[in-house]
């Protein structure tokens, strides 16, 4: 698998899409200070960034699986003493990366996934979550 090749658009939260358009982003994504993962039935995640509408994860797989069903996640920081339980998602994008100098079976899986169904008090967490440990905005994913 060839190396994927990621950019980044300026100071502004966009992506570029499967036409190589530039798209904005609906919400302002923000990083979350060391220590967050993401968790589901049959994934640990690295938080890449999150949203009040979604969140983007990353994660060691072996290459040529499918990504797994991430209907549900929670959101854990053992350090702060912060869980948030049951989240419902769905999946937005998928994209596998070969790790840079590694040519085995492992792949980078980078998710984006859209908060779906989410009770208002899931809500507020979602919102607290951002006001209190977010080290800025995401300017930057990829």
């Amino acid at each position: 698998m060839d190396q994927a090749v990621m950019t980044c658009v300026g100071q502004t939260a966009a992506s570029a899409g499967s036409s190589g358009q530039v798209r904005a982003r609906k919400e302002p994504r923000f990083q979350l200070k060391p220590g967050f993962v993401a968790y589901s039935a049959r994934n640990f995640c690295e938080i890449r960034n999150i949203s009040e509408n979604g969140i983007g994860l990353q994660y060691l797989a072996h290459s040529g699986t499918d990504c797994d069903e991430m209907s549900e996640i929670n959101i854990l920081n053992n350090l702060e003493g912060f869980m948030l339980h049951q989240l419902t998602c769905r999946i937005i994008y998928v994209k596998d990366m070969q790790p840079p100098a590694q040519h085995g079976n492992s792949v980078i899986r980078k998710v984006g996934l859209h908060f779906m169904d989410l009770s208002a008090d899931q809500q507020e967490q979602v919102q607290d979550l951002i006001a209190r440990f977010s080290t800025g905005q995401d300017t930057c994913h990829h």
